[in-house]
């Protein structure tokens, strides 16, 4: 039963609303026919200027061709920088003045935005040779990765807060892609193709006061290419290889088009299409497996492991980072298919994606099967299948083959929204949006009887894990008010109400049902020219979690030309989702009882432009309360002897500052640098005191003697209340050249540093050593034909092997202590753009 109070809140709230909605409709709908006739009027004449703005451009026109054919006979005499001087105009490199949206829902240039925005713009997609958003997301301030191939396929952390994939916010054009159970941003939204997305924006720092629950750590907005303002269409094939040889390839297409209506002058379209397939990196060459709890002060397991890379007897007791000579469990299949109409100031937009993976390094191949190999049906007398027919007839072994795993994800998204202009000062947007998102039911895994490099002696001998469906459906309104009664003053507010059904857990019929009702408010004054303050408050009540507020208050400064100083101050929260309160899997309990995470933030930063140089620094600090981690527990889990069960907890308080720069240097006209720099520390502070193992670094046997002697002393296992953020690198910096050899040939060389990472307590391995890794990209656009192009685009020039570490607790049984990166791949690109 809701209490009396909170429903006299909500109706008033309503009463209110509908007032500020309705009433000044009541007052426009008067004189509706005087207001009809007046409009007629206007059309008529807008359509007569029409005319005349048509034939003035025909005739400029005539003369710009005529001018044409002269600058034409000039061109053989322009020097290359000359041609190549269009690379330097001030469109490209002023990216302080880009128009952004994202961070208040209004049109804003970068400088004036109330919060830390960071754009990559088509030219640069183009240039640095980014295919999927992952890739784009590598050069920006403020993220951190973990790279697993299967399953996510990145764990991605933006400032220094380690997670699921459930703390910022993805969206295709404003319309949300995370995940409905977990709220987590899963393959298809990571490897989100850019063929056709005009730019990407990527806000930093809690969004709750406009975006609500989630929008904890930051929100990042691709917005497409549309009709209106980049018509045109385009064909593109791509492939490559995974591995030197030609060995594991990949290949695809997109296409796009782009245009308006032949006869509604006011219609506009924009459809789009990608698909690529790969049998992903290789991991099988990956077998670093130790003695559980050996001691690092053992020299004769240091000799041993010097000569085989860990022990060199491993069996079902090992820990480490292990994947089978058989591996191709990163293998991928994806599907997306996008379209957006709009017609005056009625819109239509759908975002649909399939995203078919392997399980990747997620977890041991000594845990999981991580190959897939056909059996018997296949009437081969090879050597496996001989030795499956041995295997049968002693009763270890079946004539089936292993199937490996796969984790299949699909998203579906339909909206449909209109702005309804009263006046030139005040507008209704008005959306309904219905989201469909799902685990598929081709989802599996293999969990070997016999865990341990052994158990791909044994074929057959496994369980197989099929029923992992988990279909969501919401169902969202919104409604936000623009209005401007003064020049210098504006407001922002508006109402989402949110339907959610999601299932209970991987296969459940048992579906779990909640509403979330939010409004907001954000006004927006500007006293003077140059300075502007804006304060916001947003309400959002869950039928699940209960109701929380969010202020944000910041001052945007313009002292001198050139000179922006941005002053922040804002209240995020993240709600605990359906998969960790309700969501059981064979290594983790479920827990009802979470609370949602609470955020405070204070932010200091400025932007400086000298002449082609443009330079932005932030300074952040961010208090985190309510934290939610997967811990191990103390009860022992049965379907996977000598572990516990992990569970989501609250575990206590996390701290955090860092800075962020990002520097734009436009060096010549056809040589550009950038500079995106990140320094990171965090502390988890008054952890639980019942917790069995420390989510920091802090806790390790051998970190502390005097605790050890203590614990010894006690019988007990004392777990330090504080310690440092696992798995977060201190200092990260990606660094790109862009230079133009010819007018269309670019040539773009990055490189991404990462700092050593110091590993969770529950991980063996205490640090994994950082790596710098090098691309390449050259791309020709006009190739021999006018809109034809090609690329070709090297990651990991070096070829050198890299790793990440482990995800989780990493204890190196089901979760590795680390996960290899991709070493050198190749691809090339064949396009034409008409």
């Amino acid at each position: 039963m809701i209490k009396k109070g909170i429903l006299r809140k909500i109706l008033l709230l309503t009463t209110i609303f509908l007032l500020f909605v309705f009433a000044p409709m009541a007052i426009f709908s008067q004189n509706t026919s005087e207001e009809l006739k007046r409009q007629r009027k206007n059309f008529e004449k807008e359509k007569e200027d029409f005319q005349k703005q048509k034939a003035k451009f025909e005739k400029e026109k005539l003369e710009w061709e005529k001018k044409k054919s002269i600058s034409d006979e000039k061109e053989i005499q322009e020097t290359p920088s000359q041609k190549i001087s269009q690379h330097s105009d001030e469109s490209f490199f002023k990216l302080e003045e880009n128009i952004v949206i994202t961070a208040t829902k209004r049109k804003q240039k970068i400088s004036n935005v109330p919060a830390p925005v960071y754009v990559i713009t088509a030219k640069q997609i183009r240039e640095r040779g980014y295919r999927t958003l992952v890739d784009a997301l590598a050069d920006v301030p403020g993220f951190d990765f973990q790279h697993n191939y299967g399953i996510y396929p990145e764990l991605i952390h933006q400032r220094g807060l380690v997670g699921n994939n459930q703390r910022s916010l993805v969206y295709v054009d404003g319309i949300p892609d995370n995940n409905l159970t977990e709220s987590a941003f899963l393959g298809g939204t990571i490897r989100f193709p850019l063929q056709n997305v005009e730019r990407i924006e990527i806000v930093a720092g809690p969004s709750s006061a406009l975006y609500g629950a989630n929008a904890f750590n930051g929100i990042i907005n691709l917005i497409t290419k549309d009709g209106k303002s980049t018509p045109g269409h385009h064909v593109e094939t791509f492939g490559g290889f995974w591995k030197d040889e030609s060995k594991n390839p990949g290949a695809g297409f997109s296409f796009s088009s782009r245009g308006k209506g032949l006869e509604l002058l006011d219609f506009h379209y924009s459809v789009a299409g990608y698909y690529f397939k790969t049998a992903g990196p290789y991991f099988g060459n990956v077998q670093i497996l130790d003695k559980k709890n050996y001691s690092p002060n053992d020299v004769n397991y240091y000799l041993e492991k010097k000569a085989c890379s860990g022990t060199c007897t491993p069996d079902q007791n090992s820990l480490g980072a292990y994947w089978s000579n058989g591996y191709n469990d990163s293998r991928s299949e994806s599907y997306n298919f996008s379209g957006k109409f709009s017609y005056g100031n009625f819109r239509f937009e759908s975002i649909n994606w399939q995203y078919l993976q392997g399980r990747g390094t997620f977890s041991n191949g000594t845990q999981r099967i991580d190959t897939s190999q056909r059996g018997l049906e296949t009437n081969k007398y090879d050597f496996r299948n001989n030795a499956r027919r041995i295997g049968i007839l002693n009763g270890i072994a079946s004539p089936q083959g292993f199937t490996g795993g796969a984790w299949d994800f699909r998203n579906n998204s339909v909206t449909a929204g209109y702005l309804h202009k009263f006046s030139s000062n005040l507008s209704l947007d008005s959306e309904l949006l219905s989201r469909h998102t799902e685990v598929l039911s081709s989802s599996h895994e293999e969990v070997p009887k016999q865990f341990g490099p052994a158990a791909y002696y044994y074929p057959g001998y496994v369980t197989r894990n099929f029923n992992n469906a988990r279909p969501d459906q919401s169902y969202e309104l919104k409604e936000r008010i623009e209005y401007q009664p003064f020049k210098n003053f504006q407001v922002t507010t508006g109402i989402d109400l949110q339907n959610t059904s999601v299932p209970q857990g991987y296969g459940s019929d048992r579906r779990i049902r909640y509403n979330i009702y939010g409004s907001y408010v954000q006004a927006v004054y500007t006293p003077i020219e140059r300075v502007s303050v804006t304060a916001g408050l947003r309400y959002d009540k869950s039928t699940i979690w209960g109701d929380y507020k969010t202020p944000r208050l910041s001052l945007v400064m313009n002292p001198i030309q050139n000179l922006y100083l941005k002053f922040l101050y804002g209240h995020g929260f993240r709600a605990p989702t359906a998969w960790e309160m309700f969501n059981a899997t064979p290594t983790r309990k479920t827990n009802p009882g979470l609370t949602p995470e609470r955020m405070r933030t204070f932010e200091a930063g400025f932007g400086y432009r000298l002449n082609r140089l443009y330079m932005s620094i932030t300074q952040y600090y961010n208090s985190i309360s309510n934290l939610i981690l997967e811990v191990s527990t103390n009860e022992p889990n049965p379907n996977t002897a000598g572990t516990n069960w992990t569970q989501n907890q609250n575990v206590g308080q996390a701290f955090i500052q860092g800075t962020e720069v990002s520097l734009d240097y436009q060096i010549l006209n056809n040589l550009n640098l950038f500079i995106s720099y990140t320094h990171n520390k965090g502390e988890y502070k008054n952890l639980k005191g019942s917790l069995t193992n420390s989510p920091s670094t802090k806790g390790r046997p051998g970190d502390d003697y005097f605790l050890d002697a203590f614990n010894l002393a006690t019988n007990s296992k004392f777990v330090p209340s504080n310690g440092q953020i696992p798995n977060i690198a201190p200092n990260k910096m990606a660094v790109g050249f862009t230079f133009y050899l010819l007018e269309k040939l670019s040539i773009y060389m990055g490189l991404n540093y990462v700092d050593v990472r110091r590993t969770i307590a529950t991980n063996p391995e205490k640090t994994v050593p950082g790596y710098k890794f090098l691309k390449l990209n050259i791309r020709w656009e006009d190739f021999l034909k006018e809109g034809v192009y090609i690329q070709f685009e090297v990651l990991n020039l070096g070829n050198q092997q890299f790793f990440d570490p482990g995800i989780r607790t990493a204890t190196g049984t089901f979760q590795p202590t680390m996960h290899p990166l991709e070493t050198r791949n190749v691809w090339f690109t064949l396009g034409y753009k008409f």
